[in-house]
């Protein structure tokens, strides 16, 4: 049986109902979240199969401290900012500007940047402050009212949330050994830093 119309949805949470012979991570009654690809759609379904095998997704046990619909929003958003800060060679004490710092990649890479030791200038809407500050953003810019490149300071790392930026505008705020990474680069999946997200 294969749906007429596209299936909508990049990432899911739910409980393991059933499992093959060969599947030895997961059992029924796992809670579990994951994505069929970052590339693909296809999850927002009553039930959904997805392979062990992660070369068609990946999936990971659900952290008991999060909802389902917290959950949810975690895979594509949170994947995508962890491999983007691994790839950026991020360290503790490090300055980090986030352009896009609002949505599912920029909230992430906060979080994530701060748990790093990072200092984190975070770059939204004046809409988004309040949330972007109790993520642990040091320091909001609203891209309406100032261009981050006219900035007095040097980042180690210019991280393009929304891929909205480019590495010749970032290079105007960057050390001489800054780097500049963006979501544009991105791929497939990677089972895992799902997994490490997760953890």
């Amino acid at each position: 049986f294969k749906p007429k119309k596209e299936v909508l949805g990049h990432e899911f949470s739910g409980v393991v109902e059933a499992v093959g012979k060969a599947v030895a991570k997961y059992k029924v009654g796992d809670e579990v979240l994951g994505t069929p690809t970052l590339l693909k759609t296809g999850s927002y379904t009553e039930y959904l199969c997805i392979p062990e095998d992660r070369a068609k997704g990946v999936l990971a046990l659900k952290p008991k401290t999060l909802s389902f619909t917290q959950a949810a929003a975690l895979p594509v958003g949170g994947m995508t900012a962890l491999f983007l800060l691994k790839a950026a060679k991020l360290s503790p004490g490090q300055q980090v500007l986030i352009y896009g710092a609002s949505g599912s990649v920029g909230s992430s890479a906060i979080q994530i940047a701060k748990a790093q030791g990072a200092t984190v200038t975070a770059v939204c809407s004046s809409s988004n402050f309040d949330m972007v500050k109790a993520l642990g953003a040091d320091r909001v810019l609203d891209y309406k009212q100032q261009d981050y490149t006219s900035l007095e300071q040097k980042f180690d790392l210019v991280f393009d949330a929304v891929g909205k930026t480019s590495k010749s505008k970032a290079r105007k705020v960057l050390k001489s050994d800054g780097r500049f990474v963006t979501v544009k680069a991105l791929t497939s999946p990677d089972q895992e830093l799902f997994e490490e997200l997760c953890e």
